[in-house]
């Protein structure tokens, strides 16, 4: 879980690293840290991330 927190915490430096992707046509980007997903949503006009939901994949 370590590495998704360091990898949430650098998205403030780099919003859409390339370990993310966009998720259709919305401002919501997926992160993928291992077996860890993070959902998040960047709003561009006050430069915030919203960390939406945070889960693992199915193994």
């Amino acid at each position: 879980m370590k590495p998704l927190v360091n990898a949430i915490n650098a998205l403030a430096g780099n919003p859409e690293p390339a370990a993310s992707s966009k998720l259709g046509s919305t401002n919501l980007r997926r992160l993928r840290v291992g077996v860890y997903r993070a959902t998040y949503e960047i709003d561009g006009v006050t430069v915030a991330i919203k960390i939406l939901t945070v889960g693992t994949t199915a193994a």
